[in-house]
């Protein structure tokens, strides 16, 4: 017979789908968090610039406490999955990022 806490330890997929699923949100969230509090234009385009360029960092200050809760929770899959999701993120925001900085130069 099968344990029932074996069968509730999370699953990969919801792990990554969580982690792709949140990331447009919460950027949308923090872009007009931003502007609703700040109204000084140059304050507002030095964080824009800062999300912008640095989408990595910001990405792993939002994504630890995620697959930190789920670790504490005894879910090591789920928490798994959150940190392959945030790897296809990284990647997808490195690749068009790398795009945008090349066709802004050109």
């Amino acid at each position: 017979m099968l344990d029932s806490r074996k069968l509730s330890r999370g699953s990969l997929s919801s792990g990554i789908g969580l982690s792709i699923a949140v990331t447009p949100a919460i950027y949308l969230v923090v872009a007009f968090g931003f502007q609703l509090l700040i109204s000084d234009s140059r304050v507002i385009n030095s964080i824009a610039e800062s999300w912008l360029f640095y989408p990595g960092l910001w990405q792993i200050i939002w994504n630890l406490p995620f697959y930190l809760w789920y670790r504490k929770h005894d879910q090591p899959k789920t928490a798994k999955g959150i940190l392959i999701g945030s790897g296809i993120v990284a990647l997808l925001n490195a690749s068009c990022g790398g795009i945008v900085r090349i066709a802004v130069r050109a």
